[in-house]
């Protein structure tokens, strides 16, 4: 089987087994190489935060996805467009991946103290009925939770427009 220019890395890279990088394909068909490499990498994460040992490796995973994200999509990229084109495009997807960084730990900033403020004194377990208790215990783990996943998803996106930044710098004449 022959993959297009990019697919085939970013492919190749995050299949461990045969079976994963088909299914990966099969549910990624139609669109362009590019979309197709994007698509990917941001299913990765997924795949290797369920391994036991994410919390010793998976900051250096979160960036190697990253970087083969960024060159996946300079391949795809390149296959069709002169490197002027491609560098402005890989640009473009800093910008995207380094907006959405910005939101994201904006909202995890918002949503973290929201949830303090949602759990702080007012309401007393003691004399308080306890279901509402629980209740707002319960809004409190959500928004650290949230708060949390905020903060991890904008350090991937920080990632991504570090290796989109570098990849273009190498791919400007």
């Amino acid at each position: 089987m022959t993959l297009a220019a990019g697919v085939d890395l970013a492919t190749r890279n995050g299949a461990t087994a045969a079976f994963r990088a088909r299914k990966w394909l099969m549910a990624l068909i139609g669109g362009t190489a590019a979309e197709t490499v994007k698509h990917i990498c941001a299913k990765r994460p997924g795949f290797v935060e369920g391994l036991t040992t994410w919390k010793v490796f998976g900051e250096g995973w979160s960036n190697h996805i990253a970087d083969i994200e960024a060159r996946g999509v300079a391949m795809a990229l390149a296959a069709t467009h002169d490197r002027l084109v491609v560098a402005q495009q890989l640009d473009g997807e800093r910008t995207k991946a380094s907006a959405t960084a910005k939101k994201q730990t904006g909202g995890a900033a918002v949503t973290g103290s929201g949830g303090a403020a949602a759990g702080g004194s007012q309401l007393d377990p003691a004399s308080a009925d306890q279901i509402a208790a629980w209740i707002a215990g319960g809004f409190l783990l959500a928004a650290i939770a949230l708060a949390v996943f905020l903060i991890w998803r904008a350090r991937v996106n920080r990632s991504r427009a570090t290796a989109y930044a570098a990849i273009a710098a190498e791919t400007v004449p």
